[in-house]
């Protein structure tokens, strides 16, 4: 298919930088209250829909499970003589360091703790006691729930269908174009595709601002510890600019250079601290809990 320059889509360009500059705007003039708001919505959401959050959680890695298990999963993109582009690794590399971008690095470690010491309340639905045993099985099997199959059957879901439309369909490489099978050509048209567009692109925009937030907490935090360079505007607006810097080259060098060789170093980065991980130690800790953290998240895996 055939690629071409098209200019700014306006009607999506516009809304989203208003949302997304009002909101940078409110978090510089009143951040108390920005935080505020924005807590107060996203537990009104949890309380209010995480049953459909469970429901969407387990239906995707049933689709994912099928997708993978049955005929429909050799479908080949491209049609039946096309060749992949990058090997197994260099697609696993993007893929990993794609999808978890700086989640697993901060949630990995405190994400457990967050659970174990009952920070945000979670555990007084389950009638666990924080601090104890219970609950350090119950943060092990949470985390596993967490960054394990089913983050990853979203992540691949969505990349199957809009991969699928686009290089066997023909159709645009858009979000909307994925939702046609669902809704028909209309979606692609008028209101709709604005309306499908601009949530895509908040949602993305959104979720690189959190994870640009919570890198520099975590980079910051780190620097204070390891070397005491103390935290302020300075330092915060020099680790954004190296981020930004870094994301932005990788992105107009594109998959195959960039953003390839980005991904391959530091998913190498991984692996070496994995293995270190397990050569310091304590080993034979870190493999019974991983098993029976797994364990505990299978026996509840319908709770």
């Amino acid at each position: 298919m055939k690629h071409e320059n098209k200019p700014i889509r306006w009607d999506v360009f516009i809304p989203c930088f208003v949302v997304v500059g009002g909101a940078a705007l409110l978090g510089i003039v009143n951040n108390a209250w920005l935080t505020n708001v924005t807590y107060t919505m996203f537990d009104w959401s949890l309380s209010t829909f995480g049953w459909l959050y469970q429901i969407v959680a387990m239906v995707t890695l049933l689709l994912a499970a099928l997708l993978l298990f049955t005929k429909a999963g050799k479908i080949r993109f491209g049609g039946p003589q096309a060749k992949a582009k990058h090997s197994f690794g260099s697609w696993f590399a993007m893929t990993l360091t794609g999808g978890i971008a700086t989640g697993l690095i901060t949630y990995g470690v405190n994400e457990v703790l967050i659970y174990y010491g009952n920070i945000y309340g979670e555990l007084d639905g389950y009638g666990i006691t924080p601090l104890t045993q219970e609950a350090e099985l119950f943060a092990m099997g949470r985390c596993f729930y967490n960054w394990t199959f089913i983050p990853y059957a979203m992540y691949a879901l969505s990349g199957l269908l809009i991969a699928y439309m686009y290089f066997n369909r023909k159709k645009q490489f858009s979000v909307s174009a994925s939702l046609t099978p669902i809704f028909g050509e209309k979606v692609t048209q008028g209101i709709w595709v604005v309306l499908v567009d601009v949530l895509s692109v908040l949602a993305i925009a959104l979720g690189l601002a959190s994870s640009l937030g919570a890198g520099l907490a975590l980079i910051g935090s780190g620097l204070y510890s390891a070397y005491g360079v103390e935290q302020g505007p300075i330092v915060w607006m020099a680790l954004t600019a190296i981020i930004t810097i870094t994301f932005t080259i990788a992105s107009v060098t594109g998959i195959d250079k960039g953003i390839k060789w980005l991904a391959g170093l530091t998913s190498k980065i991984f692996h070496v601290l994995l293995v270190l991980l397990f050569i310091i130690g304590p080993t034979i800790y870190i493999l019974n809990m991983a098993n029976v953290g797994l364990g505990y998240w299978l026996d509840r895996f319908w709770m």
